[in-house]
């Protein structure tokens, strides 16, 4: 038997491994928490479709990491001070996010990595042309 697999089989599976990746925005929801907070969902993807999920309340004590986000995302402070964050264009946005494990928890007795994503901006440099000469 012959079994193929696609580069994300290969790479660890659909989830965001450890480390630094450049990844897009796929989709944006607006949701409520478990405890019945107003939240958004983001959904973000590297090249090789692996993904990762990020949760931001949306109340007055946690806005701070969705503008953080923001910022990582392109957006500048006076447009999200004057006009605010529209969701619609978050979509199609590149950024790095940079995944560390933060420790380990114990759960129903077995143990689960626990993990913090921290988002920064995607960096792009100019394609050097051939005949550029480097100096």
């Amino acid at each position: 038997m012959i079994y193929k697999f696609q580069d994300k089989d290969l790479d660890g599976g659909s989830y965001l491994p450890e480390g630094e990746h450049e990844v897009a925005i796929v989709r944006c929801v607006a949701d409520k928490s478990k405890a019945g907070n107003d939240m958004l969902i983001v959904e973000m993807a590297d090249k090789f479709g692996r993904q990762v999920k990020e949760y931001f309340l949306t109340d007055a004590r946690n806005m701070w990491k969705l503008a953080k986000f923001a910022i990582a995302c392109g957006f500048d402070k006076e447009s999200l001070r004057s006009v605010g964050l529209d969701t619609n264009q978050l979509p199609g946005r590149k950024l790095v996010a940079v995944k560390k494990q933060t420790g380990v928890k114990i759960v129903e007795g077995k143990e689960k990595k626990e993990f913090n994503v921290e988002f920064f901006p995607a960096v792009h440099t100019e394609e050097k042309k051939e005949d550029e000469i480097p100096f």
